[in-house]
Order: structure tokens, then C-alpha cells, then sequence
């Protein structure tokens, strides 16, 4: 199974790791369900002091780069960020998918001190901003997990080390009993 360590932060935000790039720069992102882009701070957010992010993206790093500026603006409820959506390779739970859209970004406003770089959107693609493939639509693609599913374990209490995300299955020592699956309004903020 493709398995993510996170770290529960309050039962709210949820951290973990994603590789950015050949060789790979490593990040730590909030895996979000309600927006559906990879964004991480470029190096020129942080060297013009627009992000406050620990870590930046350094195209110059990376053999498996490729620029598409394709210009993104996104506001979510804590905060907005804007740049580019570029290509390259991703890897998350040692699985690497290549050719990936992520967003390289330039500027943020009101997101404040953390101690995360960026943002993965693990929403429904009709979320992604500019209609942009998804990080897990492009894992799917290339074969690296079965389907389009996550399941997230959290510990009993926030801030515990034991959490984790499964990619593409759900891990059968992780529940017990069957599932009842309902159906969606729509396919978007996961509404029943």
C-alpha cells in the first residue's frame, strides 16, 4: 500500500511529505479535501519576501522541470496565493509520477507564519483551478495506485505521531465492519 505519514494538527490540518522534482526537493504540505491544486512556494517568493513559507522550489535543482506558465490565482478561506502552474515529477509514499501539474507561487496573502510550505488538494477535479490534471488523476494515469481513493487514519488524540493516508485503496487493518456507500450531490465538496 502507498502510505503517507501525517501529522494531525488539531484535528484540522493534516502535514506530510511530497518530492518535488529530479532530484527530489522535499516539502511538507496540508493535504486539503476541498481544493484540488499542488501549490509550493518558488524561489522568488522567498527571496522577494512575498511568502512566509519555510522551503521554495528551485527550478535550477531539478533535471525534470518544465515550465508552462500557465498563470493561477486561488483564494481559499484563510488565504490566497498566485503564479504558475508548471511540470514535473512528483513523489509521494515513494511512488514517483512524472510530468505532474503543480503551482509555483509567487505571492501569498494572509496565511501567516506555519510551519508548511504548501498546499495538495485531494478534491474532485472539477475543484482544480484552470482545469489543471489533478496529482492523484496523473498517479492513476501512470499506474501508480489503482483508483481514485484516499482514506485517512488519524490517531484518537491530535498532535500524536500514527497518522497516515492511503493512496488509491483503503488499508483493511485500518477499519472493521463493511462500508455503506452513499451517493454525492455532486462531485465536489464531497456534499451528502
Amino acid at each position: 500500500a502507498a502510505v503517507i505519514p501525517v501529522t494531525n494538527v488539531q484535528d484540522v490540518q493534516y502535514f506530510g511529505d511530497v518530492e518535488i522534482g529530479t532530484p527530489g526537493q522535499k516539502f511538507t504540505v496540508i493535504f486539503d479535501t476541498g481544493s484540488s491544486n499542488l501549490w509550493v512556494p518558488s524561489k522568488k517568493c522567498l527571496d522577494t519576501k512575498s511568502c512566509s513559507r519555510p522551503n521554495s522550489f528551485d527550478p535550477k535543482k531539478s533535471s525534470t522541470y518544465h515550465e508552462d506558465n500557465n498563470a493561477f490565482s486561488i483564494q481559499y478561506g484563510s488565504g490566497a496565493v498566485s503564479g504558475s502552474f508548471d511540470k514535473d515529477s512528483v513523489t509521494l509514499a515513494g511512488l514517483t509520477a512524472k510530468d505532474v501539474v503543480f503551482g509555483l507561487v509567487d505571492t501569498e496573502q494572509g496565511f501567516g507564519q506555519s510551519s508548511f510550505d504548501g498546499l495538495l488538494g485531494m478534491g474532485f477535479p472539477s475543484l482544480s483551478t484552470n482545469g489543471v490534471k489533478t496529482v492523484l488523476t496523473s498517479f492513476i494515469e501512470q499506474g501508480l495506485i489503482p483508483k481514485h481513493s484516499f482514506a485517512f487514519f488519524l490517531t484518537e488524540r491530535p498532535n500524536r505521531a500514527g497518522s497516515e493516508i492511503t493512496l488509491g485503496e483503503v488499508d483493511p487493518k485500518r477499519y472493521l465492519g463493511d462500508f455503506h456507500y452513499v451517493n454525492l450531490l455532486q462531485e465536489n465538496y464531497w456534499t451528502i
